[in-house]
């Protein structure tokens, strides 16, 4: 047991010098004997040292005249602070006095020095644990960016994110947000860049991560697709949204999308709006549709390809419902058999002016190549049609509209007259 030192360096485990008490520092001049010196140890050393390692800890040389050593200890914050360590997915720090256990409730402060690309750990020398957001979910890529200053708060078996992190905040989307979906990629990225290690792996991954940041944002988020490949078409697109998804216009038959399943239309919108622009859609399903917009959603298509699976007539590829429209603002390539290119049902389909819709193989439409009914309306009087299909060329019932403004009876492709009924009408 080491003794109570002089009044300038108190007795501490960092200091060897030791010595017994001198005849001023002995109460009335009373000596006392080894048992009266241990407890004096005890109760004044023990103490004083702990105050003193505390101090000297944070770093700070003491100042001999001015009691405020422990208070400033305390304020820098330094004992539980660190510039992180390891790699950017398995951080490690190093405190002092070093951590030997996990204790819940235990706060350190690290300095990122390098952005993580997705799930993470801290190792703080007593072993590594996951560090989680508020929600206990893993990080995601960008959850722990380069130079900031974040607070981990230990649970016992995780070091939890004081405060919301990054990929679970949501924020307006500025004017050409772009995020990156690969077939090599991963859902839990960020789709920030357009490399394996950051795009998301399918368009629903892409969408949900939209949901969750930017919502049905004022500005269109564009979902690039990063590579050619096959591409799972997403099951929900949230209501408010306002994506753009893109592949190549100079390469539209490589970026292929699909039905994620095989008893759904390839694409739904509902009250959202969405630009399909260089890309194929293909139908796996007989009697799916292969572009709907439905429940006020509005779906515009560039540069796009329709095709089918060896076997499969789908119903229509541009297809309008319930308040709904769907609008081909650029080329469009029909190279597949269905029951209707364009079907309005309480909803419209317009070509824009100028826009070619090319007929591509020898083609069926079993319906009409244009079927509108219940108030449904096709606008058809600035396409610009190429090739030719068997079938009826349009079907107008229940007071739907096929309108080419003029056109005449054989404007739009078909093998045989169009007929109205029950209140349809053809101008």
């Amino acid at each position: 047991m080491a003794f109570y030192t002089d009044g300038v360096v108190p007795w501490n485990s960092l200091d060897n010098n030791t010595r017994g008490p001198i005849t001023s520092e002995l109460e009335g001049g009373y000596p006392c004997g080894p048992a009266d010196q241990e407890l004096f140890n005890w109760t004044a050393g023990w103490p004083i040292g702990n105050i003193w390692n505390a101090i000297l800890s944070a770093g700070i040389t003491p100042d001999t005249d001015k009691l405020l050593d422990l208070a400033r200890a305390i304020q820098n914050g330094k004992m539980n602070y660190a510039v992180a360590g390891g790699t950017a997915n398995a951080l490690t720090v190093a405190l002092t006095p070093a951590i030997t256990a996990h204790v819940a409730g235990m706060v350190v402060r690290l300095k990122i020095a390098t952005s993580n690309t997705g799930a993470a750990t801290l190792n703080d020398g007593a072993g590594a644990l996951p560090i989680t957001t508020l929600k206990g979910a893993a990080l995601a890529g960008g959850d722990l960016p380069a130079n900031a200053i974040l607070t981990f708060i230990c649970t016992g078996t995780s070091w939890m994110l004081a405060g919301q992190a990054y990929s679970e905040t949501f924020q307006p989307a500025a004017a050409g947000t772009t995020v990156y979906v690969r077939t090599d990629g991963n859902d839990s990225n960020n789709g920030s860049a357009n490399t394996a290690a950051a795009a998301f792996a399918t368009i629903q991954g892409a969408i949900n991560y939209i949901a969750a940041h930017y919502g049905a944002s004022a500005n269109a988020i564009t979902i690039q697709l990063g590579i050619t490949g096959t591409y799972a078409a997403p099951t929900s697109i949230f209501p408010g949204a306002s994506i753009n998804i893109k592949g190549d216009v100079a390469n539209a038959s490589g970026y292929l999308i699909q039905q994620a399943t095989s008893t759904v239309d390839v694409l739904t919108v509902p009250g959202a709006y969405c630009l399909l622009q260089g890309l194929t859609l293909r139908n796996m399903n007989n009697g799916s549709h292969w572009a709907t917009a439905t429940n006020g959603g509005l779906i515009e298509l560039d540069n796009v390809r329709f095709t089918a699976n060896a076997g499969v007539t789908g119903y229509s590829m541009l297809h309008a419902v319930y308040g709904g429209s769907v609008r081909a603002i650029g080329p469009i390539t029909v190279a597949a058999s269905c029951q209707a290119i364009f079907l309005g049902s309480a909803g419209s389909v317009n070509v824009l002016t100028g826009v070619t819709v090319t007929l591509s193989g020898s083609l069926t439409f079993s319906q009409a190549t244009a079927v509108a009914y219940a108030t449904g309306a096709i606008f058809l009087s600035g396409a610009v049609f190429s090739g030719s299909a068997t079938g009826p060329r349009y079907l107008a019932t229940m007071n739907g509209i096929v309108s080419t403004q003029g056109g005449g009876a054989s404007f739009i492709p078909g093998s045989t007259a169009g007929s109205t009924a029950s209140g349809g009408q053809y101008d």
